[in-house]
Parts: C-alpha cells; sequence; structure tokens
C-alpha cells in the first residue's frame, strides 16, 4: 500500500480552500441581508450616513490597533487570530460602503420620502415622474 500522501495533502488544501471561499460568500450574503433588515431598506437619512460615517473611523481605529498589536505578538496562533479580524472588519466595510453607495443630492431625499408613502408609485410609471417633481418643489423654499 503506497500512498501519495503530497497528492493528499494537495487535494486536502484545495477542499480547505474551497470551503473557505463558499464560508465567505455566505458570510458576505448574511452580512448584507442582516444590514438590510436593520437599515429597513430605506439608506436615505442623513442620521444613518453620520452614523455610518463614524462606524467607518471607530473599524478603522480597530484595524490600525490590531495592526499595531500584531508587530508585538510573537504566537503564531494569536496573529491569525489577529488577522481573522482584521479580514472581518475589511469585509463589514466592503459590504457597509457596496451597501450605502448613495448620491448626496436633496431631490434624491424628497424622491425616497415620496417612494416611502406612496405604494402604488412603482407599479405606474407615468405617474412617478409627476410626483417625484412635486414634493421637491414643495420642500425646497
Amino acid at each position: 500500500m503506497d500512498y501519495n500522501y503530497d497528492k493528499l495533502l494537495q487535494q486536502l488544501e484545495q477542499e480547505i480552500d474551497q470551503i473557505r471561499l463558499n464560508f465567505k460568500q455566505d458570510e458576505k450574503q448574511i452580512l448584507v441581508r442582516e444590514i438590510d433588515k436593520q437599515l429597513g431598506g430605506f439608506y436615505g437619512s442623513l442620521e444613518l450616513r453620520d452614523g455610518l460615517k463614524e462606524a467607518h473611523a471607530k473599524m478603522n481605529a480597530v484595524v490600525a490597533a490590531l495592526k499595531r498589536v500584531r508587530e508585538f505578538v510573537r504566537s503564531q496562533f494569536v496573529r491569525l487570530q489577529i488577522e481573522q479580524l482584521q479580514e472581518n472588519v475589511t469585509l463589514l466595510q466592503k459590504v457597509f460602503n457596496e451597501r450605502m453607495e448613495l448620491p448626496d443630492s436633496d431631490e434624491f431625499f424628497n424622491e425616497m420620502l415620496s417612494d416611502a408613502g406612496n405604494p402604488e408609485r412603482s407599479t405606474n410609471p407615468s405617474t412617478s415622474s409627476r410626483e417625484s417633481t412635486e414634493p421637491s418643489k414643495t420642500t425646497s423654499k
């Protein structure tokens, strides 16, 4: 019984890499769903943007602190854990950035507010252009 251990090891490494890749994709989808659930599908409020800017600043501070701590840690296990934390924070930042890319115009916010109050708007495209201009006229004085 002659075993080719190198080939077996390579197969195991490939399987582990595939599992990690699938896990990362699933993790991102879970994060997107959780963010959407917590935000309620409406991403246009100024308070939300301010909160996200603050959250990004805190995440950047955490990443910087982890990098600094990693420089002084000798344990390989702890270094791997720190790397995993850094990857998780980076993934979270990336997902937030993708979900929160919005224009900064007042017109956009007025349109979103009118959409939230008018469920038939999405079903009738001919009235949507009239409705989107009416709220912006009343709010921009």
